[in-house]
């Protein structure tokens, strides 16, 4: 794996962390490759699942264009 791609990465679940705490969600397992990612969480009934999932592309999509791009935020 390109250090550049681990380092984005621990970025995005890093940040996952933090914005699955605002939906009163917790991370359970985090991983990921060049081209996707794959996310295991814990949620209430009652979260709205995609409202939930659209937040989510919403704020890591342009970190992993970034990436593909060659530029590592």
């Amino acid at each position: 794996m390109r250090f550049g791609l681990y380092i984005t990465l621990i970025r995005i679940e890093l940040i996952l962390k933090q914005l699955l705490g605002k939906w009163e969600c917790d991370l359970v397992e985090f991983g990921g490759e060049a081209d996707h990612v794959h996310i295991l969480f814990e949620a209430h009934p009652s979260v709205g699942l995609s409202k939930l999932v659209n937040n989510v592309k919403t704020v890591t999509t342009p970190m992993a264009t970034l990436q593909v791009r060659g530029a590592f935020i």
